[in-house]
């Protein structure tokens, strides 16, 4: 195996076992037209801390990213997204990772930040 790939997939086992002992960074900030939240390794960006949909649809693909790593999760979302695109015109409507973001969004989650930074 290629230096650079062990690297690679060693860098990416690292950053889904911080996923798994570490919690979500919740940060409150303003986020592009149309966009309500963002979930990207330990950090989940929401536009409003009080919208529990917006937080748990993310907090939903926190633990994607945990269970299938960040890698991985990103070979699954972006021909979802690219599916989508071409289907739909948007990268969400059938995405398969989005959508069970959305299914799960409505139940509590037991979701509760810890970590919250206003921005």
């Amino acid at each position: 195996m290629p230096e650079w790939l062990r690297w690679l997939v060693g860098l990416n086992l690292l950053l889904a076992s911080f996923l798994w002992i570490g919690e979500p960074v919740v940060i409150e900030t303003g986020l592009p037209p149309g966009i309500t939240g963002v979930s990207f390794l330990n950090f989940i960006l929401v536009e409003d801390l009080a919208d529990t949909g917006t937080l748990n649809h993310e907090y939903v693909h926190y633990w994607q990213q945990a269970i299938l790593t960040p890698i991985g999760s990103g070979l699954i979302y972006l021909p979802g997204a690219a599916y989508s695109l071409a289907v739909d015109g948007n990268i969400w409507s059938s995405n398969p990772m989005e959508l069970l973001a959305f299914a799960l969004a409505p139940y509590d989650l037991g979701f509760e930040p810890r970590i919250v930074w206003r921005w």
